[in-house]
């Protein structure tokens, strides 16, 4: 995590300039913070047999973009976080649940020809949207939209290796500083780093602020590649953390749909930390089914208290990435995710360091990385004398975590 103080701000944001410019920044980051949200409700009144999927599209002009999709909650509700614009929504029944619509599965559209007005940060309810049998040709004589409904297979368990350049130091910064710029080039997403076995227990890897996944690469090589297979959570770390965790939260619902897999293992390091935290909100929210498949949950070096020179930061600095909002100490997200209760059925480690003689390891402070509450939520802590980036590399670290895999 990048410490953001009052007098170290100027020094930070210097070197910015070279790569690009405050005003793309900052636009970037009002974007993220301006954005909305739909919401609504699937109805297959058709009784067709299968997986709803909501889909949502940008209305440009003349056509249109897709911009994400979603298999709805047991009660069939979706919802989609939006950037102002004008949008419609999309359903169908996915039969065979390959994530692809064929013309035959019953399928519905709402927002045609009349978009769907999404104005900064408003949440927009749409009406109960019915799937009452297949499209039929629409009233302005043409064809079914059967192209608007094809979807792109993503980032969703594609498989990489650490060495690709979304993992680089130059795609690291991008992500933190310009996170939209970040997405259209790369897209992040849960990555495999080897193709699915289902005989292998899946190790997900989260990262930090202005951090990625190749942080992990220690405790990623060091696996025992017979019991376990790494996934990773690639993101651009300047956006809203809630974005990212409901993302994280959707994309491991989507790979147990598609591998059925026993359980999971998650560790995430510094801010990576609250993701994983509002993940497993998430998931008691939207797929409470998923719980018991998360095997246990690690976090290292987490800013669980917050950080007061991202406060600093978000009070003084002529830009604000959103993702410091969310860890300034006192934030709205920050109190929300203390004030859960983390589910029992759940193991959680915590595993905090330190620097001899210092109080706090370079960046977190002990406080902040051991609230409390949390230390009554962990079933173990542990603690290492190292930095906030290298515990990591750490060869004492690096063991304990094989111990715990161990068990």
């Amino acid at each position: 995590m990048v410490p953001i103080s009052r007098w170290l701000l100027l020094a930070v944001l210097l070197p910015l300039l070279a790569a690009c410019s405050l005003a793309q920044v900052r636009q970037q980051s009002e974007q993220i913070e301006a954005i909305g949200r739909i919401e609504g409700r699937i109805v297959v009144e058709s009784g067709e047999k299968g997986t709803p999927i909501a889909v949502l599209y940008m209305a440009d002009e003349p056509g249109y973009r897709l911009i994400g999709f979603d298999a709805v909650s047991a009660e069939g509700r979706y919802s989609f976080p939006a950037l102002p614009g004008r949008y419609f929504v999309a359903a169908f029944v996915d039969v065979n649940s390959d994530l692809e619509y064929q013309p035959e599965e019953h399928a519905a559209i709402f927002g045609r020809p009349d978009a769907i007005d999404v104005g900064p940060g408003e949440r927009v309810s749409v009406p109960v949207l019915p799937i009452t049998g297949p499209l039929r040709e629409r009233p302005d004589g043409r064809a079914a939209a059967s192209d608007e409904l094809r979807l792109p297979r993503m980032n969703l368990g594609r498989v990489v290796s650490l060495d690709d350049a979304m993992f680089s130091d130059e795609s690291v910064s991008l992500g933190l500083w310009r996170p939209l710029d970040y997405i259209r080039q790369f897209g992040g997403g849960l990555f495999l780093l080897q193709p699915y076995d289902p005989g292998r227990i899946p190790v997900l890897f989260v990262h930090g602020i202005s951090a990625g996944a190749r942080d992990w690469r220690a405790a990623i090589e060091a696996l025992d590649r017979a019991r376990f297979q790494p996934w990773v959570l690639q993101y651009p770390s300047g956006t809203s953390l809630e974005l990212v965790s409901e993302h994280l939260a959707w994309a491991v619902h989507e790979l147990h749909r598609r591998y059925a897999f026993d359980r999971v293992l998650v560790a995430a390091h510094s801010m990576g930390g609250l993701v994983v935290r509002d993940f497993v909100r998430q998931l008691g929210r939207q797929y409470p089914e998923m719980l018991p498949r998360i095997a246990w949950v690690l976090t290292v070096n987490s800013p669980m208290g917050g950080m007061p020179s991202a406060a600093s930061g978000v009070e003084h600095s002529p830009i604000v990435v959103p993702s410091w909002r969310d860890v300034a100490t006192g934030s709205v997200f920050l109190r929300d995710l203390l004030e859960w209760d983390w589910p029992a059925a759940v193991p959680y480690y915590l595993v905090f360091s330190y620097r001899s003689g210092q109080g706090d390891d370079g960046v977190v402070p002990l406080e902040s990385q051991l609230p409390p509450k949390l230390q009554a939520e962990a079933r173990r802590l542990a603690g290492f004398n190292a930095s906030h980036a290298g515990v990591l590399q750490e060869p004492e670290f690096v063991a304990w975590f094989q111990g715990l895999l161990g068990e």
